[in-house]
């Protein structure tokens, strides 16, 4: 974190959410960005981490900065090269603007130096570096619009800080902020402002004159300097002084900083490095071409592989950004996670005792079995209710012009039944029709057809089935009875 974000005082967006995105930590703070890590989630647990780089509030308000904020966002949407960093989406929310681009797990060029012994890489890791860049900014140079056009833009801000390098050994080009078209009859971009780092400038930028792709290719040589030699390409104990070494071009030859250093590297890099543009390789193509041909000639491999076994052996502490990601559960949307399928159920637990259960468990109890068959005994005696109603053997009787009077029946020997062996272990009325009386003539009783409802009841109906003729026996004619 910088002083100048120190000073800045704004309040942290760790924790918070900007649109889709939760920020996770902090990485970087630039001038008038600061730059987080980021997380988006979405349908069924689904997340991915993002860069996310938030405009200082205190420049927000500022339309010059928003304008160019915007204009970056859609410049570095158009571009599309495994060595350009990736812009994913643009959003605002509230007054806050930010930039979502892809995350580069891995350090930035400056932090990869420093943690080089004696501020050094490689030289095989130094040659990849650069020739993906040079394939980035060459890539940049010639992109055209929709329409065909060539766009001609100049990054104008290459410098250590936006150059990332993933621990798989890719390089990422960042930052197209500040980056300007030049026309496409070379007169280039003019400006008023300076605008850069100081140290990664070119003369004419320094200048404030117009700007080309070889302005581009003069930081490249900066780098490349910077990365073989261990030391700052221009320096000074001030700031004017480090603008003024750049715009003549000023700076220790690398063979002075290190005795065994390839001449013919030296060569590249101090023609790069030339003060007239006209001088130098007319395009990152051509400084990359020079770099590869170098180290064919000396036999060096150069390869993401090269860089990312390079870091495998630095001490770099980076952290895991899996261990800034909130663990934000599943919704449950999936059948599994429901628990609402016979297929959940089954995993790991057998199905049949579950079946079991859900049979035994609305069972009803005991008595509501017997509940169908008193029902049939209710109903057979509502039958035979009807049938007294209806008398269908007053066509025998005597009495028949009178249907409602009661049919005469001698029921007088039904006293004297007395001795026969039925025990009655308590006495209660019978379901059946009982004369009152020994006289002639006495009115049949309609029997009750509520269903008997304890178990001796049902046991004294089974005991009725006797040879011996009942009192509903009785009702019945002679000539009808069975037997």
């Amino acid at each position: 974190m910088t002083d100048e974000h120190d000073a800045d005082n704004a309040p942290s967006m760790v924790g918070r959410q900007l649109g889709r995105y939760t920020c996770l930590r902090e990485i970087g703070a630039g001038g008038m960005a600061v730059l987080y890590l980021a997380q988006r989630t979405g349908a069924k647990g689904f997340t991915k981490r993002f860069a996310l780089k938030r405009i200082k509030p205190k420049y927000a308000a500022d339309t010059s900065f928003t304008r160019m904020f915007m204009r970056e966002a859609k410049l570095s949407a158009t571009l599309d090269h495994p060595n350009i960093a990736q812009v994913v989406d643009f959003g605002q929310d509230g007054n806050e603007h930010f930039i979502v681009m892809e995350y580069v797990h891995g350090p930035d060029l400056r932090r990869l130096i420093r943690a080089s012994p004696q501020s050094t890489l490689p030289l095989e890791c130094a040659l990849s570096v650069a020739t993906r860049v040079c394939a980035a900014l060459h890539y940049a140079h010639e992109k055209r619009s929709d329409e065909g056009n060539a766009q001609g833009l100049v990054h104008r801000d290459v410098s250590a800080t936006n150059v990332l390098v993933s621990v798989d050994g890719a390089v990422k080009l960042t930052d197209f902020g500040i980056a300007k078209g030049f026309a496409s009859d070379g007169t280039g971009t003019s400006s008023s402002m300076l605008v850069g780092k100081p140290g990664y400038m070119s003369p004419e930028q320094v200048r404030c004159e117009s700007l080309d792709r070889r302005s581009d290719v003069f930081c490249i040589g900066i780098l490349l300097y910077e990365m073989t030699t261990g030391r700052r390409c221009f320096f000074g104990d001030s700031v004017f002084a480090v603008l003024n070494a750049t715009q003549r071009a000023q700076y220790v030859p690398p063979s002075e900083r290190k005795a065994d250093y390839p001449a013919e590297l030296e060569a590249i890099i101090a023609r790069a490095l030339q003060a007239d543009p006209n001088e130098r390789y007319a395009s990152a193509r051509e400084l990359q071409s020079a770099l590869e041909e170098f180290a064919l000639d000396h036999r060096i491999r150069t390869s993401d592989t090269v860089i990312a076994d390079y870091i495998a052996t630095l001490d770099l502490e980076l952290s895991d950004p899996a261990s800034f990601a909130p663990q934000t559960p599943a919704s449950g949307t999936s059948m599994r996670e429901s628990g609402g399928t016979e297929f959940m159920l089954s995993g790991g637990v057998p199905v049949e005792p579950l079946r079991q259960h859900t049979e035994v468990a609305p069972s009803p109890a005991s008595p509501s079995r017997r509940g169908p068959l008193l029902a049939g005994v209710a109903l057979g005696l509502l039958a035979i209710a009807g049938l007294l109603v209806a008398q269908p053997w007053a066509d025998e009787a005597p009495d028949a012009a009178e249907p409602d009077a009661p049919q005469p029946v001698v029921i007088a020997p039904e006293p004297k039944a007395a001795p026969e062996p039925e025990p009655m272990p308590e006495p209660e009325p019978e379901p059946e029709p009982v004369a009152p009386a020994p006289d002639v003539g006495t009115p049949v009783a309609t029997p009750d057809p509520s269903p008997p409802k304890t178990k001796k009841r049902r046991k004294k109906k089974s005991r009725k089935k006797s040879k011996k003729p009942s009192a509903l026996d009785n009702l019945v004619p002679p000539s009808r009875r069975k037997g």
